[in-house]
Parts: C-alpha cells; structure tokens; sequence
C-alpha cells in the first residue's frame, strides 16, 4: 500500500533516531529522505500522486527535513508511468517547498572501452532528461559506484573506477543543463561508493580507494561524497547489509 516499509520506517520510528535525527538537523545537518532501492514496492506504484504528496510532505514537516533523493533501480528505471508520477509528485512539493533539495540515485558503469556500456545506463539518462523537462529542479544526480561485474573491475582499483563512472557522468548530464558552467555540473554530481567488498567477489573499496575519491572530488568540486553504508564502517568482513530504503 501506499506507506513507508524499509529502513525509512525502521528509523523513523525509532525515538533514539527520532532524537538523533533532530539534534543533526538542529545543528544545521542536511537530512536526506531517500526512496526506492533495489527491490520492494515504489511508492509511485502504490500511492496516487496526491496521496505520494501527502506522505512526503508529512515526512518533511514532521522531520523539519528539507531534502529528498530517489533511488532508482532496475526495471524502474525506464517506467515511464512512474517516472510521470514521480516528477509531478516533485514538482507539486517544490512549489510547496521552494528550494527543496532533491537528487536522483542511480547505477552507473566505467569505462571499459566503446563497445561495452558505460556511465549512466540510457534509462536514466532518459529519466533526468524527463525530470528536467517537466519542469522539476534537480539538486544532485548521485550515482552507484559499486557492484560493476568483474568484466570492468578485474585487476583495477575501485578509486579508479569511481572517478571514471564519475567522468562518464558529466559527459551524459552535461548536455542535460546547457546554461551551467563545467563547475556547476560538477557541483551536481554525487559519488557513493560500497565500502569494503562489494557484492561482486574481486571488488573492494579500500581506504586507499577512499582517498583517491577524495581528491578527485576536491579537484572537481564534486557536489556529494557519500557511502554505503553506515553500518559497514568498522573493522571486520564488511559483510551483507542489514537495512534496505523506504
């Protein structure tokens, strides 16, 4: 049905969160609401645009948050009904909230030579160009950098990788936002990569891996630098993930 599942609904039940959450918003931290994931129900399949808009906006209010991300996956990706809904869901809650933050989470690929995939998968270059032609006012396009298959990562280090799925992005957004200058479409682009092993057995990001990210987002003036996740941040296996997104 039309409600919150997931990580989402575990946190923000949670008073010992709840608390966490305020105090971090309080002393001016950015709180991002995140939708989506790999697997579960969209709320764009579930919910009618007013009854998405309703929830959102009880999230916000209640939460004192002003920015939210959609992380699109899979076959969700090249839904058009939903990509629909979605950006009139965001354009509706903009106008409502103007300013608000909002960023799109995506799969990405480096690249590997001109005859394989690379960057954004066409869909999702198709669902920003959707976005921004109805009108709704991106933030940050976020993308994946883990999990790419071993036929791109064999023998290269993951800090690499990220910074060329990063490049492969600008050169497929940049078009998308012709009155921006290189720097703000930089400022645009978030990377998130999966610390320690990946999903895919040869695949994993080190501290090493880490620092070369960094750099290259400080030369570039990359917009985000995130992880996933919180939980895998401590010494040991950096086994499987424990909590999914709403």
């Amino acid at each position: 049905g039309c409600s919150l599942g997931g990580g989402m609904e575990y946190t923000l039940n949670n008073s010992a969160f709840k608390s966490d959450i305020q105090q971090f918003v309080g002393a001016g931290g950015r709180l991002i609401l995140s939708f989506g994931g790999a697997a579960g129900q969209y709320l764009e399949s579930a919910c009618s645009e007013a009854d998405m808009v309703a929830l959102i906006k009880n999230l916000l209010d209640t939460h004192k948050v002003k920015a939210i991300d959609f992380d699109v996956e899979g076959s969700q990706l090249s839904n058009t009904q939903l990509n629909t809904t979605r950006n009139n869901v965001i354009k509706k809650l903009q106008a409502m909230y103007p300013g608000l933050y909002v960023s799109f989470t995506l799969p990405v690929l480096p690249y590997l030579n001109q005859w394989n995939d690379h960057g954004l998968p066409n869909s999702a270059v198709t669902l920003l160009q959707g976005a921004v032609q109805s009108g709704v006012q991106i933030s940050m396009v976020n993308v994946m950098a883990m999990d790419y298959g071993g036929a791109y990562s064999s023998g290269k280090k993951m800090g690499d990788l990220a910074v060329s799925a990063a490049n492969e992005t600008f050169a497929q957004i940049k078009p998308l936002f012709p009155a921006k200058t290189d720097a703000q479409v930089w400022a645009m682009i978030g990377v998130t990569p999966m610390i320690g092993q990946n999903d895919i057995a040869g695949e994993i990001f080190t501290p090493a891996d880490a620092a070369t990210l960094v750099t290259f987002a400080r030369q570039k003036g990359l917009g985000l630098l995130s992880m996933w996740a919180m939980q895998r941040d401590q010494v040991g296996s950096g086994g499987l993930d424990i909590y999914s997104k709403a």
